[in-house]
């Protein structure tokens, strides 16, 4: 006769436990999401345009107050910030190629680099609001574009 002793080790011990109770110890992670298969939206105000990877309406007030400061501070004559687009990044270079007049592109969050000659990459709004000195690299690359 043999008899088979197991020993139970911490983990072995946790695991059976966490399943008693209807508990996985791991799960598997979520599938990483398509960089090309995210969505954007690109607004614009005069000849600047904004990308940004949620919605102007999807913004709480702090990040829409910044947003508007920002293209406000960019774009002096009076134009109203307007949609022009929101879909796919991969079909955002082809929005791209038929604007014309535009002076530079202010990417919040949408990490791109399409073949324009003036474009400023930026952190989230809500993360330049999280720690206010993400701002002064910013206004430097603004008022670098405006020199």
């Amino acid at each position: 006769m043999l008899i088979f002793l197991y020993m139970i080790t911490p983990t072995v011990k946790t695991n059976l436990i966490l399943k008693e109770m209807g508990l996985t110890r791991y799960e598997l992670r979520p599938k990483p999401i398509n960089n090309q298969e995210k969505t954007i939206h690109i607004y614009q105000k005069g000849n600047i345009l904004t990308l940004l990877n949620v919605s102007f309406k999807d913004l709480v007030n702090e990040e829409k107050e910044l947003f508007e400061a920002i293209l406000n501070s960019v774009q002096k004559d009076n134009f109203d910030i307007v949609k022009i687009y929101s879909g796919r990044i991969k079909d955002l270079y082809d929005c791209l190629d038929k604007l014309t007049n535009i002076k530079a592109v202010i990417s919040f969050g949408v990490k791109l680099k399409p073949s324009f000659k003036n474009i400023i990459n930026s952190h989230d709004l809500n993360k330049i609001l999280e720690n206010p000195a993400l701002k002064k690299p910013l206004w430097q690359e603004i008022k670098n574009l405006q020199a």
